[in-house]
């Protein structure tokens, strides 16, 4: 085949894969968790009727639900797994169903806290109900997964206790006080919150059942298994992804546009090394150069993530140490001449490294997504 020939079906095989790759990004960044959403009391009378009231004896008095309301005001990343969020939180108490909770033993503890000021900020009546609302700082550290970063989500959970024990205390989510919980809603959280390098997604109520291997000191450990159902507000954050493509992705486009530049100043023509001034030492030197490059950014992605495996971007920067790799091997045995062993090198002028090039990196980053992500 003609020289044109091979170039068209380069460049014909890149784009492929390049839209094969927009694509397959495009579906990995997609919300595909489906959690067991709180819309409405009667989502919630079910879930409680099913999951929790069959196994609720041990605690030896009928469930007693409290309605608990929770509004976020601002959210701060402080580090990988620790996330600080102010706001309000107000529970709903009327005497025919609650009379039997002390006033010591109203209000919510903030499970994941590891650190937390919570402080009374209004009593109000409301008809014969009364409204309790906290006025909440509070650090939660949780496990997030950053495995697939950039296009990670990320579920803040903050998980609500009463503050009584051992008793069949269970928050229920106060749907009155907010416009609309539907499965699209978006509620409970400031509309102007800055999140830096996240956008929301969805907030919604659901519970979670945990186990517990003690009474907190309270009474005797029943026989039974001790279950509890916790109900948990949940915030679903997704990565802008645009910040970490332009932090990455773009400086190593550009080191994969000089590698290029390298292999195609590749030649044994004598007019053209002339021209590009190419030998064998200097492109060796400007892949070490390059690798310099890459790893500096690599180590600034790997500090940020210290606690976690390998996360998807690295895969880039392992593909570009390839490429380096190959760019400077390519260059030596060329310039060895090993036209008999290595036909292929030396074909038309080193004309197949050079039309693969770009297939090569887009294909393996093709298959790098479809195993990983």
């Amino acid at each position: 085949m003609s020289k044109k020939t091979w170039w068209t079906f380069s460049i014909l095989t890149t784009i492929i894969l390049i839209l094969t790759l927009i694509f397959l990004w495009f579906q990995k960044s997609q919300y595909r968790f489906q959690p067991t959403e709180l819309v409405d009391r009667s989502e919630t009378q079910k879930y409680l009727s099913e999951n929790w009231e069959p196994i609720n004896d041990w605690l030896g008095e009928p469930t007693i639900r409290v309605p608990t309301g929770i509004y976020v005001k601002s959210a701060e990343f402080k580090t990988a797994n620790d996330v600080r969020l102010t706001g309000i939180a107000w529970q709903r108490y009327s005497p025919e169903k609650h009379d039997s909770i002390s006033s010591e033993e109203r209000g919510i503890v903030f499970a994941d806290a590891v650190s937390s000021s919570i402080t009374e900020s209004y009593r109000k009546k409301l008809g014969n109900e009364e409204v309790i609302g906290w006025s909440f700082d509070v650090v939660l550290r949780q496990s997030f997964k950053y495995v697939n970063y950039p296009f990670d989500h990320k579920i803040i959970w903050v998980q609500l206790w009463s503050n009584t024990f051992n008793r069949n205390v269970i928050l229920v989510p106060d749907f009155d006080s907010y416009k609309s919980t539907g499965l699209e809603d978006t509620f409970g959280i400031d509309e102007g919150i800055v999140l830096g390098t996240w956008t929301r997604q969805e907030t919604f109520f659901d519970y979670r059942i945990a186990t517990y291997d003690t009474t907190f000191g309270v009474g005797a450990y029943p026989e039974q298994e001790r279950k509890f159902v916790n109900l948990t507000y949940n915030i679903v954050l997704q990565r802008k992804f645009q910040n970490a493509f332009i932090i990455n992705f773009v400086p190593l486009f550009v080191v994969a546009m000089l590698l290029f530049a390298l292999v195609m100043m590749v030649t044994g023509d004598e007019k053209k090394t002339g021209k590009f001034g190419f030998s064998t030492s200097g492109t060796i030197g400007s892949c070490s150069s390059l690798f310099f490059v890459v790893m500096l950014s690599h180590i600034q992605l790997r500090s940020e993530f210290s606690s976690v495996g390998v996360v998807f971007m690295e895969y880039s920067y392992f593909l570009m140490y390839l490429m380096i790799l190959l760019v400077a091997l390519n260059t030596f045995m060329f310039s060895l001449g090993w036209s008999s062993r290595w036909g292929i090198i030396p074909y038309k002028d080193n004309l197949i490294p050079k039309i693969i090039f770009w297939p090569l990196i887009f294909g393996m980053m093709v298959t790098i997504t479809l195993i990983t992500l």
